[in-house]
């Protein structure tokens, strides 16, 4: 891993790829520009006709917000909401533990329409009352992971709880160096705040700090009748056989579909190749599976190298080295981003891999 005395291009730890292949020079994002700081709305998945409550808090989720919430890794890093669905200003609002979820209306008096719902970027809000923290001199500058375009990396003592809670899909890009406050060690994201409270890494609970500025009644709820109890399954494996499953890539809408014989049981928002290195149209058995992988291409010494480890849930379908894999290093699903792999968050990878095994097959295709 990396330290303060790595030179410039070895810092850039994944970048422009577009010349031979090392191991799989697929996966890296194409552009510099694909990883600006700025935040970014997240292509909402249409939810599942449900309500769920949560005894704990006593508040409910459901649709949009309930797939967003568990696309971002549910109560392992979001927490659990702590209000109801508010409407305030443009916007609605669902408050949780850690963060908070937004979608824009129109009206708030009229039927809320199908809207994106994104995560608010409450890290940089809060870090705005801790001006010095976020000095790209202060703290300590140690990195195990250094986001090209950034001058700033996710420090050694949280890189396996960002990599294993959804990388920056999740959390944002890193935006301080680890640096003192409130009598521990902490690192800024665009959407977290990383504790270090001796050996344990914890959240900071953003969602409720914000919840209380924005004036969100977080006023526990009787359940509704209708209602199921939260039990932390989602999304389950569907039932039936291997042989009758498939994967399809629409490299137009940049979707990844599975089926169950006839029956479509997850549709989710992906990234895949970029014209200069697209992704194969045709159908390709699965050849291979590496559960962590390792990733690396380009030409060493230029803008054109990466290496990137740690690359969860790789299941390889041409021997050239295409596949369906996590990819924590951006957090832009739905637009083309890589060399000819199509990009997952960490859920939707991890739940492919448990759908798949060695009779399913993926379509890839363009749609007019």
């Amino acid at each position: 891993m990396s330290n303060t005395s790595r030179s410039q291009s070895s810092r850039r730890r994944f970048l422009m790829a577009g010349g031979a292949v090392a191991v799989s020079a697929l996966a890296a994002p194409q552009t510099a520009a694909a990883l600006s700081l700025l935040p970014r709305d997240l292509e909402v998945e249409r939810g599942p006709d449900r309500l769920v409550y949560f005894p704990e808090t006593g508040h409910h989720l459901s649709g949009d917000f309930l797939v967003l919430w568990g696309r971002m890794g549910g109560r392992m890093t979001l927490g659990p909401p702590i209000s109801e669905p508010v409407f305030h200003a443009a916007d609605e609002y669902q408050a949780f533990r850690n963060g908070i979820l937004a979608r824009p209306v129109e009206d708030p008096m009229l039927v809320i329409p199908s809207g994106q719902v994104r995560p608010l970027p409450l890290g940089e809000t809060l870090a705005a009352d801790n001006r010095e923290s976020l000095d790209p001199m202060s703290g300590d500058r140690a990195s195990s992971f250094w986001f090209s375009g950034s001058i700033f990396g996710v420090h050694p003592s949280f890189w396996q709880r960002f990599l294993d809670g959804g990388g920056a899909f999740v959390f944002g890009f890193p935006i301080s160096n680890l640096v003192a406050e409130d009598g521990f060690q902490v690192q800024w994201f665009q959407r977290a705040r990383f504790e270090l409270r001796g050996e344990a890494v914890k959240f900071s609970p953003l969602g409720s700090v914000m919840a209380e500025r924005l004036g969100i009644d977080i006023a526990p709820v009787p359940f509704t009748p209708g209602a199921v109890l939260f039990d932390g399954v989602a999304n389950p494996i569907p039932n039936g056989p291997v042989s009758e499953r498939e994967i399809e890539i629409d490299l137009t809408r940049q979707r990844l579909i599975a089926y169950q014989g006839d029956k479509r049981v997850y549709d989710v928002s992906v990234s895949t190749g970029r014209w200069a290195t697209p992704t194969p149209e045709g159908v390709f058995p699965i050849l291979r599976r590496v559960e962590n992988e390792y990733m690396a291409g380009g030409v060493q010494g230029t803008d054109d190298y990466y290496s990137l480890s740690n690359v969860y849930f790789t299941q390889y379908f041409t021997w050239r080295g295409h596949a369906i894999h996590y990819a924590y290093w951006h957090d832009s699903f739905g637009q083309e981003m890589s060399h000819g792999c199509v990009n997952m968050t960490l859920r939707d990878a991890k739940w492919a891999w448990n759908f798949t095994g060695p009779d399913v097959h993926i379509r890839t295709h363009y749609t007019k």
